[in-house]
């Protein structure tokens, strides 16, 4: 497996459920000189909206990908915590996969960011993540936290 040309911050995953929408933001770098794709993946793909879940990070350059824990999610997530504020389920996981972009998707990728008569990033994206094999990816491994909110002793 090929070593990361991606940095990730933070190195974990954070959720205030105090928060009315719990959401945390990731800085993907990119600290290569070439266009790497990447794409996040989660153990709860309904819990949680990723934007964007998949795209294209030039050489040197930042993208952030917000990812927020879903309402009704959280909401469920608040009532199973016991008396001492512990979540009892196991950890949600988040998974980022990167491969360098293939030479012939470089053209449809710029395409596809104008905007202008080309294909949504995430068909082109889908094509070449069907064409690449396991052993050209990188991969980065994200637990999941959450941080209720302190309870009152006035309830």
């Amino acid at each position: 497996m090929p070593s990361s040309s991606l940095e990730i911050q933070p190195g974990d995953i954070q959720f205030d459920l105090s928060s009315k929408e719990p959401t945390t933001v990731l800085k993907i770098r990119n600290v290569s000189d070439v266009q790497l794709a990447f794409k996040v993946k989660t153990t709860m793909p309904k819990r949680y909206l990723v934007r964007p879940n998949q795209d294209v990070v030039d050489g040197g350059q930042t993208m952030d990908v917000r990812i927020s824990l879903q309402t009704k999610e959280a909401r469920k997530i608040k009532l199973e915590v016991n008396e001492n504020g512990e979540y009892s389920e196991k950890p949600d996981k988040f998974l980022i996969q990167s491969v360098q972009l293939k030479p012939e998707y470089k053209a449809i990728v710029e395409e596809a960011r104008s905007e202008e008569n080309g294909k949504p990033m995430s068909d082109v994206l889908a094509k070449m993540w069907q064409e690449t094999s396991k052993s050209q990816l990188t991969s980065t491994k994200l637990q999941c936290t959450f941080v209720f909110p302190k309870k009152s002793r006035w309830c």
